[in-house]
């Protein structure tokens, strides 16, 4: 049984979290409606779920010398699970993925691709994009504020130019914690190489562009009446200024920590259903990794 759990949590369902969050953002401000979820929107989240499964198994082959050293992510990297099986495993996935998402969506199945597209780049040499100053940002701000926002966009509505509009608030949002969660990463990132924002920048500086992300949010949203992406930003912002400001790696912690889920606790009060399947999968996780690795994982502080 527990060989079988390996490879459902080597899928890292707690990152599939902003993935459907912002396919529920796109549904919600294509439709305006609340609870009700189409049969379309289920199609989109179950592709999603084995598309992003599958880039976070890459991330997980990629990165298993890195895993190793700071003893993080232990299936791959400790060998409870081969790199051949992983690799098996993750096309199995994709091809899956790519085949319902052209057979259900045949308008909008290059969307599911261009996804397909990001993960790879984003992982693997020679592009390696999470390991470019930037890019990293550019390729996290666009795959879960434009790419998931259309794909949810499209199970409600035809995606027209007003998508791109409503998402570009979104865009920014990802932006501005993404790079904080850089300088989280920066002295693990150096160990091993990896020239990210974080440590291209320094934290001093990232913290401040961080900031003025947040700060376009706020007055982007605003300008669009774009409103739950400006209530996000409005709350996360004194945490952000704080980050900028004083450079503590706890304020840079907070801003993460603090602002994240926000988006994720709005869509579940719209979609009450999510609240099960947040509660589910955290239940199950904590067991998991207690009983696997004995780790308390995962946390909701420190």
């Amino acid at each position: 049984m527990i060989r079988v759990l390996d490879y459902i949590f080597l899928l890292r369902p707690s990152l599939m979290v902003p993935s459907w969050t912002f396919l529920l953002l796109g549904y919600y401000h294509a439709t305006g409606k609340l609870i009700h979820l189409s049969t379309a929107f289920w199609w989109a989240f179950f592709i999603m779920t084995l598309l992003m499964g599958g880039t976070y198994i890459l991330n997980q082959i990629v990165d298993r010398e890195s895993d190793r050293i700071n003893r993080k992510l232990f299936l791959i990297s400790e060998g409870y699970i081969a790199v051949r099986s992983a690799y098996i495993y993750m096309c199995v996935l994709w091809v899956a993925a790519m085949g319902l998402s052209l057979w259900r969506f045949t308008r909008y199945g290059y969307l599911f691709i261009i996804g397909i597209i990001m993960g790879v780049t984003y992982s693997l040499p020679p592009f390696k994009f999470k390991a470019r100053p930037f890019i990293d940002i550019i390729w996290n701000a666009i795959g879960y504020g434009y790419v998931n926002f259309l794909i949810g966009w499209m199970t409600g509505n035809p995606i027209t130019i007003r998508a791109t509009v409503i998402a570009i608030p979104y865009v920014l949002l990802v932006a501005g914690v993404f790079v904080n969660t850089t300088i989280l990463d920066i002295e693990g990132d150096k160990r091993v190489g990896e020239l990210t924002t974080g440590v291209y920048l320094g934290a001093n500086r990232a913290a401040k562009l961080a900031l003025v992300l947040m700060v376009l949010t706020v007055v982007i949203s605003y300008i669009l009446r774009v409103w739950i992406a400006l209530g996000v930003a409005v709350f996360a912002l004194p945490f952000y200024i704080s980050a900028g400001l004083r450079g503590r790696r706890e304020d840079y912690f907070l801003s993460v920590r603090l602002s994240a889920p926000i988006p994720s606790i709005i869509m579940s009060i719209f979609y009450p259903i999510f609240i099960p399947i947040w509660v589910l999968m955290f239940f199950s996780m904590r067991w998991y990794y207690k009983k696997r690795f004995d780790l308390i994982y995962p946390k909701l502080i420190g």
